[in-house]
């Protein structure tokens, strides 16, 4: 017996040495998309507690959008870029965009297992959105394009929920515009809206651009909170590099009113913050804005200067 005891006394330490299973969490943390296998492509399982998520692909596109269901435009590609299974109803929002060039225009085809064909097209400029609420299922997601010469980087982005379309906060005064910082760096007409854009970097300074407001649209079918009449593109394009709080202020001899559509689908909205001049400060996410001057008088096209400042 005694030469068994080290042999025990070891057993016994290589017991203790193992790992204990992790204890429950006892909170409920949002689920992530799970992945699961799928002989056609990348299939996620998503629903209403799932977290944001986005895809890249480039695109490879061979027919037509309209074989899948009447109404969907652009040229798709025989496999959908992704595969969702819901497993239950789910309130979901996608937004489809090309990679570095804003002036493609996409498609988004939202097809469910009974045959039946969601599509979008130019929901926000050139921008193919869908947002409602699904039941339980399997969908499958194409993303299409207008032109089909040459390779085209795409994103999809999707969460749980609907689109935010929250009017910007009104403020009582705007501060004082910060003048030092790099210089912005101007966007060309026909990738910065009809009238140009800036690309802005941490700490920029102040940039102007200059344009005709109003157009055909009427502002409040963007948001809630909206005014005036709108064209139908953005007027500039802004590149924002870094996350940061800027004003946007459109200074004219007549009513205007200010849009801006956020890479996310949020939407500010602003008429008369001084007189009759708009203007939104807001933390601007990095990404790309679209921005539209409003003209309340359908039949006038005045002319502004658009100031971005710190």
């Amino acid at each position: 017996m005694r030469s068994l005891r080290p042999i025990l006394a070891l057993l016994l330490l290589a017991g203790c040495d193992r790992a204990a299973p992790p204890a429950a969490s006892s909170g409920e943390e949002p689920k992530r998309p799970a992945p699961v296998d799928s002989p056609s492509g990348e299939t996620l399982a998503f629903g209403p507690s799932s977290e944001p998520m986005s895809r890249e692909w480039t695109l490879s596109v061979t027919r037509e959008a309209s074989a899948l269901g009447a109404g969907c435009v652009g040229r798709i590609s025989q496999e959908p870029q992704l595969v969702l299974r819901l497993d239950e109803p789910t309130e979901l929002s996608l937004e489809a965009a090309p990679i570095g060039s804003p002036l493609h225009d996409l498609s988004l085809v939202v097809l469910g297992a009974d045959g039946w064909a969601r599509c979008a097209d130019d929901t926000e400029g050139l921008a193919p959105r869908f947002s409602g609420r699904l039941p339980a299922g399997t969908y499958q997601l194409f993303i299409g394009r207008q032109q089909a010469d040459g390779a085209l980087r795409v994103r999809l982005s999707l969460f749980a929920g609907l689109w935010d379309r929250r009017p910007a906060a009104r403020i009582a005064k705007l501060p004082a515009p910060l003048l030092d910082g790099p210089q912005p760096t101007p966007l060309e007409p026909m990738a910065g809206g009809a009238s140009g854009g800036l690309r802005l970097a941490e700490g920029t300074a102040p940039g102007q651009l200059t344009g005709v407001a109003g157009g055909p649209r009427e502002a409040a079918l963007v948001g809630p909170g909206c005014a005036g009449f709108i064209a139908d593109g953005p007027d500039h394009l802004l590149e924002v590099l870094e996350p940061m709080e800027l004003t946007l202020r459109a200074d004219a001899d007549a009513d205007t009113t200010l849009v801006v559509i956020g890479p996310n689908g949020r939407v500010l909205c602003n008429d008369d913050l001084e007189g009759w001049t708009p203007a939104i400060r807001a933390l601007l996410d990095r990404g790309l804005y679209q921005v539209f001057v409003g003209a309340h008088d359908a039949t006038r096209a005045p002319e502004y200067t658009l100031t971005v400042s710190r």
